[in-house]
């Protein structure tokens, strides 16, 4: 006979370490971005001539080390790409952006030995370097735009809620963490 007063005794979840991770934010910090505005405007600012990317670049654009975020999140979570739609993504351009030039740099050794959880390899220093300046042009660029770009996150979040009978409030994550 179990007593009312014992609570049942539950195991840990070894892969949620919630504590760790990304939180659940109520407000975005400002500046911050939806998820699927990166790639747009990654992707238009190059097209525009902008900014450059040599297609013989092998380093990810920032829109894949968003959503590399995300899926990383997803997964430390307890949860796959098919439930991202009951989150809310928003990317702290800035954080992250500083995170990735910070893993730039470590040694040589230390950057090809890194894997997911946001570790990319890299080559050589010499493409590190053609990464460290993208992602220096790319924040100079963002930086100019970024509260309009913000706001448009926002409104567009706002039309969505608005138009879909289906829309539901989702789980609000801000990433990095």
């Amino acid at each position: 006979m179990i007593n009312s007063q014992t609570k049942p005794i539950t195991k840990p979840d070894l892969f949620k370490n919630e504590h760790l991770y990304a939180t659940v934010a109520q407000d975005p910090p400002h500046g911050a971005l939806l998820l699927g505005v990166i790639k747009t405007l990654e992707v238009q600012l190059q097209k525009r001539g902008l900014l450059q990317k040599q297609k013989l670049d092998r380093f990810y654009p920032l829109w894949f080390l968003a959503e590399t975020e995300r899926n990383v999140y997803l997964w430390r979570h307890g949860h796959s790409l098919t439930n991202q739609a009951d989150f809310e993504f928003w990317i702290d351009v800035d954080a992250l952006i500083a995170k990735r030039l910070d893993q730039l740099e470590q040694t040589s050794e230390e950057i090809e030995s890194m894997n997911a959880g946001l570790g990319y390899g890299v080559l050589d220093q010499d493409l590190a370097i053609k990464e460290r300046e993208y992602l220096l042009t790319l924040s100079e660029l963002i930086r100019k735009i970024q509260n309009h770009a913000s706001a448009l996150s926002h409104v567009g979040l706002m039309i969505e809620r608005e138009i879909s009978s289906t829309c539901r409030r989702r789980t609000r994550v801000v990433l990095p963490q």
